[in-house]
C-alpha cells in the first residue's frame, strides 16, 4: 500500500505558489465546565461553575471515596468521571450535568475480567475511553458499563494507539525491519451503552512518525519516514481508500513526543476547523497548507525567509511546529540551528504572517488560545503562549514579550480567547517546616491594545483564576494546598479535545501532566504496555499470552 502512496507523490518538495486569502473555518465547539481532576492523596474535582449572569468561580469537589494514587479520567465532553482506585481496583463513576455540577456518584460494579484495569484515553467529542481491561488488551469502555469491548485482538499484545478520532482509532504494530503496519478501526455506534468495533484495516505499511483524524472523522493523514525522505499521505476513512499523498510531514505535536497525534501542542491541529486545509512542513523544512479537495499547496513560509514589512530576515532554518488554532489561525515555530527559536501566526483570510515576542526573544510554542477572532471573523489580537528559559509568558505581536505567568504550567485546550493552565509552585510552607504545592487554575487572558500597541500591563488578578478554600478556624483564605506527598495526576475534559490518563510527577518538574502513557506510544516490540493492576489476589493477574 506505501508503494501505491509513493507512486502517488509529488516530486516537488515545496509549492511554487504563495498562500492567497482562504477560508479556514471555526470549530463548533461547546465547553465544558469540568476544568481537571486531580488524584493525590486526597483526589478532587475542580470545576468552573458559572451563573447566569456570567460570573465565574472554582468550586473544589472532594473524591473521599478515592485512595491515593488513583487513577482518574474526565471524558472529553466532560459528562463523567471514572476512577480506578488504586488499592482494591474498584471502579467509581460520577456524572455531571452540563453546569458542572455532579448528577451521582456510584461505584461501579464491573466483570472480572473484562472490566477496565487501566485508563488510557477518552474518545475525541464523547464520553467513551480507551482502556486496558484486566486481561491486558485494548477495549473501549462506556461510563458505567459492565465490561470493556475488546478492540482488535487478533493484532496481538504489542498493539498501539497511534491517534484518536470520535468514533475511530489508529492502531500501530511492529513490522519486519523496524517498520510498523497501521490499521483503522470504526468502533461503531452506542447501541445500548456498548460499542461493536469492526475487524482492523491496514492502510499502510512503514516508518509512521505521525498520524492525525481530520474533523468529524471524514479523513485521516499519516506522515511517514523522515526529513527529505518524509511523505504525508491522505485517506477516505470510510473506504480506507488513500485519496491524497505529497513530500513532506505534518508536525502538530513536537518531535520529542514523536509527533504524536494524541499530544498535539494545547489548542493546536494538524487539519483546519472545517476540514478542508491541512497546515504541514516540506521536505526542504517550509511551512506550507494542503487544500485537501484541489489536492495543491500553497507556500506560508519558505526555510530561507527574507523578510517582509513586519517580519524580519533570517537565516535558514525548520518549521518545527505547526498548526490551526481552533477559529483558523496558523501558528508555526521556526527554528535556525540549535539554539534560535521564533513563533509565528499566520491569517489565512488576510494573507499576513507575524512574528510573536521579541526578535532575539528565543520563544518556543507552548499553547495557542482558542480563539483570536471576533465574531464577524477579522482578527482582533495575533499572541500565543511561549517559553523561555524553563519560564512561560504571552507574546504578541510589535516584538512584545508579556508578563511571566510561570514555570510549572499544565496547558489546557479551552475554547475562549483566552489561555487555560493548571499551576503549581513550592510556595506554601507548613508549621512542621515541610513545602507544599499551591495549586492554582490560571486563565492567561490576551493583551490588550493601547496606543496602537500591544499591552501586557494589566494587574495579575485579571490574568489569572484562583482556586481558594477556607482555612480552618481562620478568616483568611489562601491557595488550594497539595501535599507532595503522593502522586499528583490531572485529566481534563473538554469537548472537541481529549481526555488523558492521569500522569506521574515523580519523574520532572511538572505537577500535573496529562500524558496518554509512554507504553501506548512506544514502538519496540519488547517493550510491552505497561499493566500492573492494582488487584491483590494472584488471580487476577493478566497471563503473559
Amino acid at each position: 500500500m506505501l508503494g501505491i502512496a509513493w507512486g502517488l507523490g509529488a516530486c516537488v518538495a515545496d509549492p511554487m505558489l504563495p498562500c492567497g486569502a482562504f477560508e479556514s473555518g471555526e470549530r463548533d465547539v461547546d465547553v465544558a465546565r469540568p476544568i481537571a481532576v486531580a488524584a493525590t492523596k486526597e483526589g478532587f474535582v475542580l470545576r468552573n461553575l458559572c451563573d447566569d449572569a456570567g460570573n465565574c468561580r472554582v468550586d473544589r469537589l472532594p473524591l473521599p471515596e478515592l485512595t491515593a494514587g488513583s487513577q482518574v479520567m474526565l471524558t472529553p465532553a466532560g459528562h463523567f468521571l471514572v476512577a480506578i482506585d488504586q488499592e482494591d481496583g474498584g471502579v467509581w463513576t460520577h456524572e455531571f450535568d452540563d453546569g458542572g455540577l455532579r448528577k451521582q456518584r456510584s461505584a461501579t460494579y464491573v466483570h472480572e475480567t473484562d472490566g477496565p484495569a487501566k485508563l488510557v484515553i477518552g474518545l475525541r467529542d464523547g464520553d467513551s475511553l480507551v482502556v486496558r481491561d484486566r486481561q491486558g488488551r485494548l477495549a473501549i469502555y462506556e461510563p458505567g458499563a459492565y465490561k470493556a469491548i475488546p478492540i482488535a485482538p487478533e493484532l496481538g499484545d504489542y498493539t498501539r494507539l497511534a491517534a484518536v478520532g470520535e468514533r475511530h482509532l489508529a492502531l500501530k504494530v511492529p513490522h519486519a525491519e523496524g517498520k510498523q503496519a497501521l490499521y483503522l478501526v470504526d468502533l461503531g455506534e452506542v447501541n445500548g451503552g456498548v460499542r461493536n468495533p469492526t475487524r482492523p484495516v491496514r492502510i499502510a505499511t512503514g516508518d509512521i512518525t505521525s498520524v492525525v483524524f481530520g474533523p468529524g472523522d471524514a479523513n485521516v493523514v499519516v506522515s511517514e519516514g523522515r526529513g527529505t525522505e518524509a511523505t504525508v499521505m491522505l485517506f477516505d476513512v470510510e473506504h480506507t481508500e488513500l485519496v491524497d499523498s505529497f513530500a513532506g510531514e505534518v508536525v502538530s505535536a513536537r518531535e520529542e513526543n514523536r509527533r504524536r497525534a494524541l499530544e498535539e501542542l494545547p489548542g493546536l491541529h494538524a487539519f483546519s476547523p472545517n476540514g478542508e486545509q491541512l497546515a504541514y512542513r516540506t521536505t526542504s523544512g517550509s511551512l506550507a497548507v494542503r487544500h485537501l479537495e484541489l489536492h495543491g499547496s500553497c507556500m506560508v513560509r519558505n526555510a530561507n525567509r527574507l523578510g517582509t514589512d513586519r517580519e524580519p530576515t533570517r537565516d535558514v532554518g525548520d518549521h518545527a511546529v505547526a498548526g490551526f488554532s481552533d477559529d483558523g489561525i496558523v501558528f508555526a515555530e521556526y527554528t535556525v540551528g540549535r539554539s534560535d527559536s521564533y513563533v509565528y501566526a499566520f491569517d489565512p483570510r488576510g494573507e499576513e504572517i507575524v512574528p510573536l515576542g521579541a526578535e532575539d526573544g528565543d520563544w518556543h510554542l507552548s499553547a495557542v488560545p482558542g480563539r483570536v477572532t471576533a465574531p464577524d471573523g477579522e482578527v482582533e489580537q495575533l499572541w500565543a503562549i511561549g517559553v523561555r528559559d524553563g519560564t512561560h509568558a504571552s507574546i504578541g505581536e510589535d516584538g512584545v514579550d508579556g508578563e511571566t505567568v510561570g514555570r510549572e504550567l499544565t496547558f489546557m485546550a479551552r475554547f475562549d480567547d483566552a489561555v487555560w493552565a493548571i499551576d503549581t509552585a513550592d510556595q506554601v510552607v507548613t508549621e512542621g517546616g515541610r513545602s507544599q504545592r499551591a495549586l492554582s487554575v490560571r486563565r492567561v487572558a490576551p493583551p490588550r491594545w493601547a496606543g496602537d500597541r500591544l499591552s501586557f500591563d494589566q494587574p495579575p488578578d485579571a490574568q489569572v483564576v484562583e482556586f481558594f478554600e477556607q482555612a480552618a478556624g481562620d478568616d483568611s483564605q489562601g491557595p488550594l494546598r497539595v501535599p507532595l506527598i503522593g502522586r499528583l495526576c490531572l485529566s481534563t475534559g473538554r469537548d472537541g479535545s481529549w481526555a488523558f490518563r492521569c500522569g506521574d510527577s515523580t519523574s520532572g518538574h511538572t505537577a500535573l501532566t496529562t500524558n496518554s502513557g509512554s507504553q501506548e506510544q512506544s514502538d519496540d516490540p519488547d517493550n510491552r504496555p505497561e499493566f500492573e493492576p492494582p488487584f491483590p489476589d494472584d488471580d487476577d493477574e493478566p497471563s503473559e499470552g
